[in-house]
């Protein structure tokens, strides 16, 4: 049973293993790269340097400008190729790995011999699932080296940023969902091409319900209210905090559109936000409050075990439903 799996998926291993091959030396080139113009010293000053020093002046405005500039374009290849991988093969690793077999009815020439349903099933799912697994494993520690020019700075937030789905485990657990959404739908459609289009739409429905609901309430935010004609508010923020909403709310803790208060109190288009100022002083007079809603950065891990729970408890009962027709319903 291996050897017929690897001589069945072979071509998609090869073309797989040049692909990963690939992303894996544009990052550790991109990535030297990095680091080197992450320390070099022009005019006297760093971008490490200036990310360690309280206040920013316009040397390390311009320098850190330049830096993030130049690599948040040469980012975005990695950044694609961990988002598109996990659906591409469960569509077309994992929904044609049952459904082809169903669909040309070669699954009887096995069953005829001395091979159980369940063995072949296992044999299969097994097999490919612990390549993958070990493969994004890999990618884990080079994802956060590759981003730790970034990171330390806080260029990019750690949970909500565009670069949060592609570390820590995430990448690892959309792939095994990716692969047993496609499992089920071969098994239940049992044709190739229907469950590969609900592969991909079951995918995409979830990771966008995920990313725009779950992800922001896996854990209740943390939120702070003021009145900004007499404080400047909290100040414990860092640069990697995910700020969920800032803004203006009213008595009774509706939100207001910020350009309506702009629009109110600072008409001239000139909005200074310090306490005591006269913008603050007509927002305290039509009795509206700051209010700032955040996800702190030290929720990282806590974040990434949620929603990778969430993700592999989906592939768990995916799988258990492959399982379930193949052995139950399919003849």
């Amino acid at each position: 049973m291996i050897w017929l799996t690897w001589r069945q998926h072979r071509i998609e291993a090869l073309v797989f293993a040049i692909g990963v091959a690939a992303l894996a030396i544009y990052m550790v080139v991109l990535g030297h790269a990095m680091y080197h113009d992450f320390y070099q010293i022009t005019s006297g000053m760093s971008v490490a340097a200036c990310f360690q020093r309280q206040d920013y002046n316009e040397l390390c405005g311009n320098i850190i400008g330049t830096f993030t500039g130049k690599y948040s374009i040469n980012t975005q290849p990695v950044l694609l190729a961990f988002l598109i991988l996990p659906p591409l093969l469960g569509v077309f690793v994992g929904a044609p790995l049952v459904a082809r077999e169903l669909e040309t009815g070669t699954f009887r020439l096995i069953w005829t011999q001395s091979v159980t349903r369940l063995r072949w099933l296992l044999v299969r799912i097994g097999g490919l699932a612990l390549a993958l697994a070990l493969v994004f494993a890999a990618f884990i520690p080079l994802v956060f080296w590759w981003k730790g020019p970034f990171n330390v700075g806080g260029a990019s937030d750690m949970i909500g940023g565009q670069d949060y789905p592609i570390m820590g485990v995430l990448p690892l657990a959309y792939m095994l969902f990716a692969l047993a959404l496609g499992l089920a739908a071969g098994a239940l459609l049992r044709r190739t091409v229907p469950a590969m289009l609900v592969t991909l739409g079951g995918y995409i429905g979830v990771a966008i319900a995920i990313w725009n609901w779950g992800r922001q309430n896996w854990l209740p935010p943390l939120a702070a209210t003021w009145n900004p004609y007499v404080s400047n508010g909290p100040t414990n923020f860092k640069a990697s905090d995910w700020i969920l909403f800032i803004g203006y709310v009213d008595k009774a803790g509706r939100r207001l559109n910020s350009s309506d208060v702009w629009t109110t109190c600072a008409p001239d288009g000139h909005v200074d936000s310090r306490a005591g100022s006269a913008f603050t002083s007509c927002v305290h007079a039509h009795g509206w409050l700051s209010t700032i809603v955040w996800q702190p950065a030290d929720r990282f891990w806590a974040f990434q075990g949620i929603e990778s729970a969430v993700l592999i408890g989906l592939a768990v009962a995916l799988l258990a439903l492959t399982i379930w027709l193949v052995r139950r319903r399919i003849a």
